[in-house]
């Protein structure tokens, strides 16, 4: 049986991206791979919906802002991985995350990939919850150089003085080489402490 990746993290939560689900290969690498508890948190990607359903599940596990544990999400995952992070003041890693998906969503209006209706106002929706003030807990952000879904620019800009920023030289908006993402947690697992004021 293969052994799995132990760290000091008491629950790993991890959310995926827009109208993506728990079957990303991200997030079942990770739970082949890790031996702490990891979770993954469904969501409907419409935000106020989105936000019920997260909410909902982490409140029904036990004091998290009293335990050591890690936010990860991949692009709209990731905007909502940073939101609850800082709302439980835990640390995260953001995947190319979509820190507007006000702006990044409206190339998805009409009917997409999976047959579902995305709207102008599912998209302005999420205004309601891009705050400008950035919180200032640990966080770790990949970016996938090849990204073709997100525009980085601003998110270097904003956040280079309050977080560790790793530019994937291979990598698009999907992360191919998953081992990263365990490198990853093993470091901010080590660092957490210190991190959210840059390194």
């Amino acid at each position: 049986m293969k052994n799995k990746i132990s760290t000091d993290f008491d629950h790993v939560f991890y959310i995926h991206g827009f109208n993506s689900s728990l079957n990303s290969k991200s997030f079942v690498y990770l739970k082949n791979e890790l031996l702490e508890p990891i979770s993954g948190i469904e969501h409907t990607s419409r935000a106020i919906d989105s936000y019920n359903l997260i909410s909902k599940y982490l409140k029904n596990v036990s004091d998290i802002k009293s335990t050591h544990s890690l936010f990860i999400g991949s692009s709209l995952g990731g905007f909502w991985a940073n939101y609850f992070a800082a709302v439980y003041k835990q640390p995260a890693i953001l995947i190319n995350p979509s820190f507007k998906p006000s702006v990044t969503l409206s190339k998805y209006q009409g009917e997409n990939v999976h047959g579902k209706i995305w709207t102008k106002d599912d998209t302005l929706e999420y205004t309601k919850f891009e705050d400008s003030k950035v919180a200032n807990i640990p966080r770790l952000i990949l970016i996938g150089k090849k990204d073709e879904v997100v525009d980085h620019s601003k998110t270097i800009n904003t956040y280079k003085d309050i977080a560790s920023i790793r530019i994937l030289e291979n990598e698009g908006h999907q992360i191919l080489n998953h081992s990263i993402l365990l490198k990853c947690i093993q470091e901010i697992d080590a660092n957490s402490i210190s991190w959210g004021i840059g390194d």
